[in-house]
């Protein structure tokens, strides 16, 4: 009888398992329509590890569905042809965001989202760039809109300053890298696989700088999903000013005991043109 009691609740907790939210409202969709918004999405490498890319161009498509525009043939379009499973992050001018997973499914040279985005302002009247192929994803999962607490940031801030960490003694980091990192105005965000083997992105303002191979990452203000990453678990970190200048970082994350991690630099990506490549 026991035995057929748990069965039941088990059963009974799965058949009332809320669903993942699938659906953009209207007023979402055109905040995720604004061309001047910060847009990221992370893909999968070959090694298994996390890859940020800054991606203006990600909207929501037709219903289920999200889309963005390729200008530049960079790695991220590489990885969902060899892993379809994708995650992103969308930020507002007033740093209000959204996160969420999807399945690459497509890509489309030509067609009614083609012309959508070639009829847009920034690349209808420029010559040079325009969007040659549209890249179909099928959303799995969407959080609310979230906002930023700036209260909690600069406690991060102050925490992470704070806290005793040893520097990291190699220096893969250039200083002009460094001092782009360790800039006020410039947002960081972290990407790590979750449990299903999607990647995920979390903003994470409060990091700071330790050397030029070290970065100090306090938990809050989501310390629920940053302590469940495992210590030496591969992370990607993304970091970019108000000018859409960026810069990616990938390596190893570390909890301490404070309650803050450390991100500890092995590769350095620059994705900005002319020359997109690892430094």
């Amino acid at each position: 009888m026991k035995h057929m009691e748990s069965t039941n609740i088990s059963n009974e907790a799965v058949t009332n398992a809320v669903p993942p939210n699938t659906s953009i409202s209207n007023e979402d969709r055109d905040s995720f329509a604004v061309t001047g918004k910060l847009a990221l999405v992370s893909t999968v490498n070959a090694n298994g590890e996390p890859h940020i890319t800054l991606l203006t161009s990600l909207q929501a498509g037709k219903e289920g569905e999200m889309i963005f525009g390729e200008f530049i043939n960079g790695l991220s379009k590489k990885h969902i042809k060899e892993n379809e499973k994708t995650g992103f992050l969308i930020m507002s001018l007033k740093q209000e965001w959204w996160k969420g997973v999807c399945d690459y499914f497509k890509s489309e040279i030509t067609g009614e989202e083609s012309e959508m985005y070639n009829a847009k302002p920034l690349f209808r009247y420029n010559t040079y760039m325009g969007i040659g192929v549209v890249h179909y994803l099928r959303l799995l999962e969407i959080s609310e809109k979230n906002s930023i607490s700036m209260g909690k940031v600069l406690k991060g801030i102050i925490k992470a300053k704070c806290t005793g960490v040893k520097k990291s003694g190699v220096q893969p980091l250039k200083d002009i890298s460094k001092t782009l990192i360790s800039k006020a105005t410039t947002l960081k965000f972290i990407s790590f696989i979750n449990k299903d083997g999607y990647p995920e992105i979390l903003p994470i303002i409060q990091a700071q700088v330790k050397d030029k191979g070290r970065l100090v990452v306090p938990f809050s203000p989501y310390a629920e999903k940053l302590k469940e990453l495992e210590n030496n678990q591969s992370v990607a970190i993304f970091c970019v000013n108000l000018n859409l200048t960026g810069l990616l970082l990938q390596g190893k994350f570390s909890h301490l005991k404070s309650g803050v991690g450390i991100f500890d630099i092995e590769k350095v990506y620059n994705p900005m043109p002319p020359i997109i490549k690892y430094i």
